[in-house]
Formats: structure tokens, sequence, C-alpha cells
């Protein structure tokens, strides 16, 4: 009898603490939804103002700009690439995960 009670509690922890991990890893995910989609619409903006910051790389005074506005955007562009694999690679391995749960 005291067994059972022991581990219907130990079964209800261990489901417990499997909930909040689940909740923070959901959570994560979905920060790093939303990073991608704040970097894809920076990006867009960026393509937007594009033809004013390459009339400022015609000037020697503003010449500066346009190399930071170059470097920002090409940074801005490996991000997205890097959230867009995390994603993916996130996304794959939950789905082995779920097809082979003991497979660790």
């Amino acid at each position: 009898m005291l067994l059972t009670i022991i581990g219907v509690c130990a079964n209800g922890a261990v489901a417990l603490i499997v909930l909040i991990l689940l909740l923070i890893l959901a959570w994560n995910y979905l920060k790093l939804l939303f990073e991608a989609a704040e970097r894809y619409v920076l990006l867009g903006v960026m393509v937007f103002t594009a033809p004013v910051v390459f009339a400022m790389g015609a000037s020697q005074s503003t010449s500066n700009i346009f190399k930071s506005w170059c470097r920002m955007f090409a940074g801005q562009i490996f991000l997205l690439l890097m959230n867009a694999w995390c994603l993916r690679l996130f996304v794959s391995m939950v789905g082995a995960f779920i097809a082979n749960p003991l497979s660790l």
C-alpha cells in the first residue's frame, strides 16, 4: 500500500517536472520564432531604405554610413540564416524524438 502511494506521488512529480520542462522548451521556441520574424521585418526595412543608403556611398563624407549599413545588412542576413537553421534543427530533433523517444 505504501509503495503504491509513493509510486503515484513519484509519477505525479515526474509528470509535473516534464510539464514544466515542456513549457520552458515551448517558450524558448516561441521566442526564437519571434526573433526570426523580427529579423525578417528588419531586413525588409533595410532593403526598402537601400536606395537612400546607396546614394550615401557616393560621397566621401557619408561613405562611412554606407559601410556601416553594409556591415549591418550582412550581419542581419547572417543572423536570419542562423535563426532559420536553428529552427530547422529544433524541428528535426523534436520530430526524431517523437518518432523514437527511447533512442537517446
